[in-house]
């Protein structure tokens, strides 16, 4: 640009001037150009090496002219070019601004030495013009011109000074000049009231600039020096981001040597001023860079700024739009449904709740979005300050609360540096889910979290621009501030913060101790206490505020399920869960964690676990509950020194006859909680079906014409999955649970019962209740069996049994099995049940239906047939009402030497070690065995 057209991009002095030409496609080429033939006085200025004020008039003529032609179109001509200068001449509108300058007596005429001064005589004349009048440079009032001359602060190196002045008018619009532009988001102010030249950030944004890049490194991996190794590192060259140049020239254009107000908003302990400037057209320059994706939000200084609120929006329109920066930018990932009903059951820490999700009836743990609260101590660390006062406060607003999630954001859980396990996920994907919880208790609604920070129990996290937060981030950041002023909780003196000594008395290692309170509490008889740890449904962890301790304490005269335990800490658990043992143990989490319960203890046992009973809601025993809904049992020697022992005993009586829970366990005798013997019986079955076999000991048949086995298909057929009823791996079924299965062949909906799980593959093995067949099935072919289809409402369609009096042929199970099958095929049979053994397996004796109903002699069972065949054996312990008969068979066999007796006899020595129960057996008498009668 040698001469032309061009815009004033800034004013130096009164006779220096940066030019800008026209962009295109960036930022446009410019030149700094000092007006020939003359000399303007030096303004203050500071540089690393000295600091200089004002000469007189030198502010005036950079105002005079500023406020003139910044921003303006002029017309240019470089002259010359000395000292690496440029020097040329400048008019604006058509008249030379040196002229204009020379009669106000602001600058002077240099000597005619200039080579081309071709209006030296038009300049001249300008000054003697000024000289005449006595104006600026040429009055005869000293006291005048040294008045124009300003005493500017330089405080760049003085961080008290900033402070200061921050404080002093923090929230205040003052008057300033942009001096110079660092990058989009740092700049120069000279605050013209009070003369003060200083650094200024932009609050609450981040705008791409210039950096210095890394050094190259050595072999070594150190940064290679100067001098051979005896010098500081390379001074590297400032490398641009991105949007670095285009955002400064967008900026200069618009602010630079322009008079702005100046928002005070604070400063950090660098001595840096934060603010934001007003532009008198542009309005707020923070906003306009947001808004054009030039920058982004900068949370450390964010929370000082007027409005945070505006900034987010301003930002949220950048992105809507992928303006600059946000050209590649996906809205913020949640963890599927962002919004769904729950019930919280327990505190881990303010920030940190574990609850029921009500659409799929199960546990999740989450975390509060965007803050932080202190955190109790453990593992020999002690809690932070404030942790237990703020856990008191979220325990007292949440626990059997109801509250509504808002998923704001899913993140994978970050490996402990010191390789702890990480914190427990809140889906099936191992994510950790940050939400907000909206309590909708009319008497205490509202966001959780806000109430939290505005109560100065938590901290409002700092985000990176790009990072996901919590929705209401900006009123978090407005709540804290007001914590902040009004120096709450964890704001305030941390000396202050209230001291809790809690005297832990769970573990062996503290058995002694725990004994020496023993007579304490029993004294104290019913008092108050909160429930910190389910161990499971009859065993919990209790904070007794009143003592300040912590005790293990169990539920005196009942037994509960038992989890199954790890070999060791952390690891996997050796065998399987009780059954109810999860489910109970949810009811108890449900109803009393993090409860206040009323206790009273009645004794202390060796290991220092307190023995006693439980109210919660003041009234309700948790032991007469937990028996009344089948989730326990009582111990004989530990009930009858219950006080209670009348409702314990009532209350286990009335699930036992309705057959709850545990009492509708068929295997209750085995598990040691009811001692069934076998029981004779003599019921006929006219009509049933063999459905499956295993083996001739171990069949399932079912009655035709079942109007019940009709009701049950019809149900299924028409029964439509809901949320929450299927299964998942943080769920799964627990052994002896109804569910309903999906069977592989005809892919319908079955009753089942879950025999077993493999913890690796997740799949569940079930038993088909109705027809006796089972099958290994995925989760998702599993769901929740609805109430009007258990077996309580209706009993398992498929019966197992045995045939009476017969073993098992060795070496031919399955040969007697194939037997037994193409026997009953398409057959309907006539079924004698003479006994129910502890198992509940019947021993029956199957007859054909035709064969039973024809007139004449007996018709031969299949017990005889199999025996008569040589495909069973008697049992002689039997005491079957045919076994006489089978003992005619098989003599028949073994004579015959017929499959199992082919080789010979079988099975005799072992049977002389055991007596029969069966009368018509000849050993009977020798054996003790009894007659019938």
């Amino acid at each position: 640009m040698a001469g032309g057209f061009a815009t004033v991009k800034q004013v130096v002095s009164g006779d220096t001037f940066v030019l800008v030409g026209a962009p295109r496609g960036g930022p446009p080429p410019e030149k700094q150009l000092s007006l020939a033939s003359i000399i303007a006085p030096r303004i203050a200025m500071k540089s690393l090496t000295k600091e200089t004020q004002d000469e007189p008039f030198g502010w005036n003529a950079r105002e005079f002219i500023r406020k003139k032609i910044i921003g303006k179109q002029v017309e240019f001509k470089v002259e010359y070019s000395q000292n690496d200068r440029e020097y040329g001449w400048i008019k604006f509108e058509g008249n030379s601004i040196s002229i204009d300058l020379l009669k106000q007596g602001l600058v002077k005429l240099k000597p005619n030495r200039s080579p081309g001064a071709h209006d030296y005589d038009e300049l001249k004349a300008a000054e003697e013009e000024a000289q005449a009048a006595k104006r600026g440079l040429w009055t005869d009032d000293t006291a005048a011109a040294n008045a124009t001359m300003r005493q500017v602060t330089f405080p760049q190196n003085d961080p008290d000074f900033v402070k200061s002045f921050a404080a002093k008018h923090k929230g205040e619009r003052l008057p300033a000049i942009v001096e110079y532009v660092r990058d989009g988001g740092a700049y120069r102010v000279i605050f013209t009231q009070d003369n003060i030249y200083i650094p200024l950030i932009l609050t609450g944004i981040q705008a791409d600039g210039w950096k210095r890049a890394a050094p190259p490194l050595g072999s070594d991996n150190k940064p290679i020096v100067e001098n051979g190794g005896g010098g500081p590192p390379q001074q590297m060259p400032l490398e641009a981001e991105p949007f670095a140049a285009e955002c400064k020239y967008f900026v200069e254009v618009r602010v630079l040597n322009r008079d702005v107000d100046v928002r005070v908003e604070g400063a950090d302990e660098y001595g840096n001023l934060y603010g934001t400037i007003w532009h008198p057209k542009g309005g707020n320059i923070s906003l306009v860079l947001l808004q054009q994706g030039f920058a982004k939000i900068q949370d450390y200084s964010a929370r000082m700024a007027e409005s945070l609120v505006h900034l987010r929006e301003a930002q949220k329109e950048a992105q809507t739009k992928k303006m600059r920066k946000w050209k590649n930018y996906r809205s913020a990932t949640t963890a599927g449904g962002s919004e769904y009903p729950a019930k919280v059951i327990d505190i881990s820490s303010a920030d940190s709740v574990t609850v029921i999700d009500l659409t799929t009836h199960q546990e999740r743990r989450l975390y509060l979005a965007s803050i932080k609260a202190p955190r109790p101590g453990g593992r020999g660390k002690e809690d932070e300050p404030w942790s237990l006062d703020a856990k008191e406060f979220a325990r007292k607003k949440l626990v059997n609360k109801k509250v509504k999630v808002v998923v704001d954001y899913a993140r994978e859980p970050i490996q402990s540096a010191s390789g702890a396990a990480p914190p427990p996920a809140s889906d099936a994907q191992g994510r950790m889910h940050y939400v907000s919880l909206i309590i909708e208790d009319p008497k205490a609604a509202g966001n959780f979290s806000e109430m939290l920070v505005a109560a100065g129990y938590a901290r409002v996290m700092s985000h990176r621009a790009d990072d996901d937060r919590a929705g209401n981030y900006d009123i978090l950041v407005e709540k804290e501030k007001e914590a902040v002023e009004k120096k709450l909780g964890l704001h305030g003196d941390e000396k202050k913060a209230p001291k809790h000594r809690l005297n832990d008395l769970l573990g062996p290692q503290n058995s002694a101790r725990a004994r020496t309170f023993e007579n304490s509490l029993v004294r104290l008889g019913k008092f108050d206490a909160v429930v910190e740890h389910v161990f499971n449904a009859g065993r919990y962890k209790l904070r007794v505020p009143s003592q300040n301790i912590a005790i293990s304490f169990s539920l005196g005269g009942i037994k509960c399920p038992m989890t199954a335990r790890p070999t060791v800490a952390g690891g996997k658990p050796k065998g399987d869960n009780e059954p109810f043992a999860e489910e109970s143990i949810a009811f108890a989490r449900e109803h009393v964690l993090q409860h206040d319960v009323t206790v009273c203890v009645d004794a202390c046992d060796r290991g220092g676990n307190f023995i006693g009973s439980m109210w919660r809601n003041r009234s309700i025993n948790m032991a007469v509950e937990l028996l009344e809904l089948g989730y326990a049992v009582t111990v004989g020697f530990s009930v009858q020194q219950s006080p209670y022992r009348d409702e314990l005993l009532a209350a286990e009586n009335k699930a036992k006859q309705a057959k709850l829970k545990m009492w509708s366990l068929p295997d209750m005798a085995s598990n040691g909680i009811e001692d069934e013997k076998d029981r004779e019986v003599d019921d006929t079955l006219t009509s049933v079906a063999v459905v499956h076999i295993n083996s001739i000991t171990s069949f399932y048949i079912q009655e035709t014409h079942n109007p019940t086995l009709e009701a049950i298909i019809g149900q299924l057929s028409e029964m439509e999955m809901k949320p929450g009823d299927e299964y998942s791996a943080g769920g799964p079924p627990r052994k002896g649970e109804i569910v309903l299965g999906k069977f592989t062949d005809d892919q319908q909906w079955y009753r089942a019962r879950v025999e077993s799980r493999d913890t690796l593959t997740e799949e569940v093995t079930v038993l088909y209740i109705d027809y006796g067949n089972g099958e290994g099935l995925p989760l998702s072919r599993l769901c929740r069996c609805p109430p009007n289809l258990t077996t309580a409402a209706k009993p398992p369609q498929a019966k197992h049994c045995t045939l009476a009096g017969l073993l098992e042929p060795p070496d031919m199970e399955m040969d007697a099995a194939q037997y037994l099958s193409n026997s009953t095929a398409s057959k309907l049979y006539h079924c004698k049940v003479e006994r129910i053994d502890q198992s509940g397996k019947r021993h029956v004796i199957l007859t054909e239906e035709e064969a039973h109903n024809h007139s004449g002699p007996p018709a031969a069972s299949l017990n005889e047939l199999l025996v008569r065949q040589g495909l069973a054996r008697l049992d002689k312990k039997s005491n079957t009402k045919l076994f006489a008969r089978l003992q005619k068979e098989e003599e028949s066999a073994r004579k015959s030497h017929v499959n199992v007796w082919r080789y010979g006899d079988v099975g005799e020595d072992e049977e002389e070690d055991y007596p029969s129960l069966n009368p018509n057996n000849p050993r009977a008498a020798n054996a003790g065995g009894a007659k019938r009668k």
